[in-house]
């Protein structure tokens, strides 16, 4: 029966990360309610960009479709995260300050990920991978209707 411990010791692992995700799915409302707090009121809405500098094909499709939807949407931010191992410390300077650090947190695996975030800092549409340049209008265009 010795070789069922790790099972046991696993199953109590999983146990203890299940309540601590309960737990974190409790304290949602707080994160939002701060995050509210760091949206630059001269935006009706953001769109954030994370990616890798080593993304060269997936990013490299998605950063000319966001360079010409910026110049396209003047009240609307665009942001970009580097998760790179040198640009990584930055990204996590400009997410806290702008109330999305879970979201980069989330995301810091994955390239790239766009997210579309309403005024009130409310994460509306999230893209992983390159989508046409549709999908990202009618992100923004639902980031800009959200209340």
């Amino acid at each position: 029966m010795a070789h069922l411990d790790p099972l046991k010791e696993l199953s109590q692992k999983a146990l203890a990360l299940a309540a601590l995700a309960i737990v974190s799915l409790s304290l949602k409302p707080v994160c939002a309610q701060s995050a509210n707090k760091k949206v630059d009121p001269a935006y009706d809405a953001r769109v954030v960009m994370v990616f890798d500098r080593e993304c060269s094909v997936w990013c490299g499709e998605v950063k000319p479709i966001l360079s010409s939807l910026q110049s396209e949407y003047k009240k609307v931010e665009f942001v970009s995260l580097d998760t790179s191992k040198e640009g990584l410390p930055s990204s996590k300077s400009t997410a806290k300050t702008m109330g999305i650090s879970k979201f980069l947190a989330e995301n810091v695996d994955y390239a790239p990920v766009i997210g579309v975030f309403s005024a009130k800092g409310k994460l509306v549409k999230e893209l992983v991978g390159p989508k046409k340049k549709e999908i990202y209008l009618a992100a923004i265009s639902q980031a800009l209707s959200a209340k």
